[in-house]
């Protein structure tokens, strides 16, 4: 049997994939950065896009920093939230499970309407029914792409995936039948964050997708001394 440092035993939990622990050492500037660049989101939800992208070596806690983060927003907007405050919903696709921009957005609508077909549309169709979502259901939104440069997502698809979301306040929030008028009402509502350990990644993406994420966020991996202390 498993046990931690006070000499309790480990559950299963701890070996899942999901697990988050209850405390981590040496990424308090890192989550201070997360906290102060999405602080938007809590204290004036509908007041601007962030879009950022926080690169680190594998193995530096990008993830586990991010799902702490998860956990730490949610709370604190569920505990102020008002009846006619925007809806806050957070989503982290694992772009090394989640393979394809039509996988991507279908994740994100099966959470948003259940029973959501997981095939048949194409990305258009797709990015057209979130934009529509995100004003029907009052919703802000802050997507996390982890793995963003893994091998399997083709980087012509990624880069225009991630250009259209980039610019995903400048698309209609309608169907083509839709007898919703357009608009830019999806302005505000929607926030997103890439997570790559490719230093390089943001020079592979278009000028206008580049320009569009305004803060990059870096971790490094721990040094021996703070490895002793863990």
């Amino acid at each position: 049997m498993f046990k931690n440092g006070n000499g309790q035993e480990l559950t299963k939990t701890v070996f899942s994939s999901n697990y988050i622990p209850t405390t981590f050492y040496h990424r308090e500037e890192e989550m201070k950065s997360l906290v102060n660049y999405f602080r938007s989101i809590a204290t004036n939800p509908t007041g601007s896009n962030r879009k950022a992208v926080l690169y680190g070596p594998v193995g530096s806690g990008k993830t586990l920093v991010t799902r702490v983060f998860e956990q730490d927003i949610t709370n604190y907007i569920k505990k102020k939230h008002q009846p006619r405050d925007p809806i806050f919903r957070y989503f982290h696709v694992n772009c090394r499970k989640t393979k394809t921009p039509q996988l991507i957005l279908t994740t994100v609508l099966r959470e948003l309407v259940p029973g959501f077909p997981l095939r048949g549309f194409s990305v258009d169709e797709l990015l057209r029914m979130f934009t529509l979502l995100l004003v029907e259901q009052n919703l802000v939104v802050l997507l996390v792409l982890d793995e963003i440069d893994f091998d399997y997502l083709n980087s012509d698809e990624r880069n225009d995936l991630l250009y259209q979301l980039c610019c995903i306040q400048e698309r209609p929030p309608v169907l083509n039948n839709s007898k919703h008028s357009s608009g830019s009402n999806t302005e505000a509502r929607f926030n997103l964050l890439i997570i790559t350990s490719n230093p390089n990644l943001p020079y592979y993406l278009d000028e206008s997708s580049t320009s569009s994420f305004d803060r990059k966020l870096s971790f490094f991996l721990h040094t021996p001394k703070n490895n002793c202390s863990i």
